[in-house]
């Protein structure tokens, strides 16, 4: 990547010139096309530019690079828990909390979720 302060040709994947430090443009991922230094999104597709180095497009993501899901979020709300736990050892509370989560996992995933 030629630098636009020097002319210096430097590797594709800098981020700022190895000769005058200037920062480089970064180009996107997806299209191609070069951006500003510090650019949060390409100018020309819309791409987050704020990604890891190693990321890729979806069209072209493989498994081991992970995959779009969608996501559910579920909380859930024991009534009367403060209560509960004031007048119970922590050691119950815990075993009951466990058996609470360990029950729900269990749903989630007969459903085909995965509780994080």
């Amino acid at each position: 990547m030629e630098c636009p302060k020097c002319h210096h040709d430097n590797r594709a994947d800098a981020a700022f010139c190895s000769e005058c430090a200037a920062p480089l443009p970064r180009a996107c991922p997806q299209c191609g096309r070069a951006n500003p230094a510090g650019s949060k999104f390409c100018d020309g597709c819309a791409f987050d530019l704020t990604a890891g180095a190693d990321d890729r497009p979806a069209e072209i993501s493989t498994a081991s690079e992970g995959e779009r899901r969608q996501a559910t979020v579920l909380f859930s709300d024991l009534s009367g828990f403060t209560t509960m736990s004031e007048k119970l050892d922590p050691e119950e509370v815990l075993g009951l909390m466990r058996r609470l989560k360990d029950r729900a996992v269990e749903i989630v995933e007969a459903h085909g979720g995965i509780v994080s």
